[in-house]
Parts: structure tokens; C-alpha cells; sequence
């Protein structure tokens, strides 16, 4: 098992419990460590970019799907509406998709949703905390993703469901202020 994290950064909470050394043992290579339930479980960062496409950069996810980090979606555009813009960078957007998708994060039309966890950057320029990941329309298509809010950001048409935000809570991914404000579509 090859230790090559970059950095360890390691809740105090964890040490005092002692499952430090079950936390190291997970974690081969760069990985990103997200609680569920008490255990915890390792997304790696592994998007690869593979190419470039006329609306954007191309990338392998995780689990080997297509996904494209589109051009109109990272500076000002010249599109008939506004877009949102993602605050990330390309291979971190990649990887947001990653962990919507890893975690199965779906409505029910089998859109992927990932909101950013308390503490963390958010995913927008206006301070959207939420992606909304497209299903694509045909199965050879990429996927495809944007950041969404309520407050300051892009208005979403439907907010992720109920459910799956109940999730989030209860997997400790938000407070239970976000949970609300979600619900209510104030975030």
C-alpha cells in the first residue's frame, strides 16, 4: 500500500476515538475522506483529463465515465442567458461529479446532485454551494455539470429532492441550518 498522501488532515474528533489508525490504513495514495455513519470512506481523486471538445475539456471520472467541463460554465459567456461560473478549478469539478456520483446522489430523473460540505469553498462564484449534474439526453453524451443556489446565485429550477438532502444530513455533509435553508430554497 503506497503512502503518498499529500497532506493528512485529520479531525480532532477522530484521534480521541481512536479510529486514527483505522483512517490511515484507508487512505492509499491522494483521497478525500467522506463520513458516513461513522465509518469512513475514501473518494480518490482520480479524474484523468483525455481530451479536449469544441465546448469544452473532456475527462474520465472516477468510474470511468464521460464528463465535460464546459467553457461556458467558467468565465463570462456570450450565451443568450447567464450561466453560472464555477469557483473551482476543472479536475475539482470533475471530482465533484465523481463524489455525486460515488455516493449516488440522484433525483428522479437520475440528474446527480453534490452540495459542498460545511467548511469547504463554495462550488460557485455567487456563493452556490449546490452542482446540478444533467443526465445526458443521449447515452454516448458526457456528462456535464453547474453549480446552483437560491441567495446569491443562479436561481435552480427544482431544488435536489427531499430526500437525498435529508441524506446529506444525516451523513453529516451539512448543518442542519443548510438542511433547512435547502428545503426552504434559500441556499
Amino acid at each position: 500500500m503506497s503512502w503518498q498522501a499529500r497532506r493528512l488532515h485529520v479531525p480532532l474528533q477522530l484521534a480521541s476515538v481512536g479510529l486514527i489508525d483505522s483512517l490511515l490504513v484507508s487512505l492509499a495514495g491522494t483521497g478525500q475522506i467522506e463520513h458516513v455513519k461513522g465509518r469512513h470512506k475514501v473518494v480518490e481523486k482520480r479524474c484523468e483529463r483525455i481530451g479536449t471538445h469544441p465546448a469544452g475539456i473532456l475527462f474520465s471520472s472516477c468510474a470511468q465515465t464521460s464528463y465535460l467541463s464546459m467553457d461556458v460554465h467558467r468565465g463570462a459567456s456570450s450565451t443568450k442567458h447567464p450561466k453560472s461560473v464555477w469557483a473551482i478549478d476543472r479536475p475539482d469539478e470533475c471530482h465533484t461529479f465523481c463524489t455525486a456520483e460515488a455516493g449516488g446522489w440522484t433525483d428522479q430523473l437520475g440528474h446527480y446532485w453534490n452540495v459542498a460540505r460545511e467548511g469547504e469553498s463554495d462550488f460557485g462564484t455567487r456563493g452556490e454551494r449546490l452542482a446540478f449534474f444533467s443526465s445526458p439526453a443521449n447515452v454516448n453524451d458526457p456528462w456535464h455539470g453547474f453549480p446552483v443556489g437560491g441567495r446569491r446565485g443562479m436561481k435552480f429550477r427544482s431544488p435536489p429532492p427531499d430526500d437525498l438532502v435529508e441524506k446529506w444530513y444525516k451523513e453529516s455533509r451539512i448543518t442542519y441550518v443548510t438542511y433547512t435553508r435547502i428545503i426552504t430554497r434559500r441556499v
